[in-house]
């Protein structure tokens, strides 16, 4: 963080380069995500997944947030370990669509995720200032 602000009181331009505390961020709500679950419906159907499985277009499918958020095929053998550093170098840009969905989805999803985000990453940098501080 230091590198990033120089000295400086954090503004909103610094937020994009705290790169590790948005990793931080993003692999706490993939493993805690706030919204718990949400639905969606096919915009035409019926609708055939790859698995061979097939939904008319008046059903709809419950997302269970934290099993999308753990599932071994996308995130690993080590789904359940807290690991920020699976969300950087390309590793979040890199997930197949719609495997981080913290915050839900679609017109749905919540209006607060930016205002939300800044918040959280003044947070943590305010802990991390506690923690240098105690530790100092």
């Amino acid at each position: 963080m230091d590198a990033v602000t120089k000295g400086e009181a954090i503004s909103f331009s610094h937020m994009k380069d705290l790169r590790y505390i948005d990793a931080i961020l993003k692999e706490t709500l993939r493993l805690q995500p706030p919204v718990g679950m949400f639905s969606v419906k096919p915009k035409a159907g019926p609708y055939t997944f790859k698995s061979g499985h097939a939904i008319a277009a008046d059903e709809s499918i419950g997302v269970l947030v934290a099993k999308l958020h753990r599932d071994p095929l996308v995130w690993g053998r080590d789904a359940d370990v807290f690991d920020p550093d699976r969300m950087l170098n390309g590793g979040f840009e890199g997930l197949p669509p719609n495997s981080w969905k913290p915050f839900g989805n679609g017109p749905r999803a919540c209006i607060g995720r930016s205002f939300a985000w800044q918040e959280a990453t003044l947070l943590v940098r305010d802990l991390a200032c506690e923690i240098d501080a105690y530790h100092g």
